[in-house]
């Protein structure tokens, strides 16, 4: 499977390049309060947590632009969906 990124000589991307690709992680409903030592408690209301994201693959790019780079999905726990993040591997 063949990843289009939209970063390229510009942004410092060259070909050989190993990425990581993530999703974004998930939000949660937090409802509940937690004292040290005790049950937990119901908050009376809801507090939002953001989830880090999650590495979805590996890809090594082969083809650099100016502005695009093609790289080549190595290995994936789920689809690569337009939209997830690059980073370090």
């Amino acid at each position: 499977m063949i990843a289009i990124i939209n970063r390229g000589k510009r942004q410092g991307i060259k070909p050989g390049y190993v990425l990581g690709i993530y999703h974004e992680g998930r939000v949660l409903e937090d409802k509940f309060r937690f004292y040290h030592g005790r049950e937990p408690k119901p908050s009376g209301g809801t507090q939002l947590t953001q989830l880090p994201p999650e590495k979805v693959s590996n890809a090594i790019v082969y083809s650099v632009s100016e502005n695009l780079s093609y790289a080549l999905i190595l290995d994936s726990a789920r689809e690569v969906q337009n939209g997830d993040r690059i980073g370090n591997p």
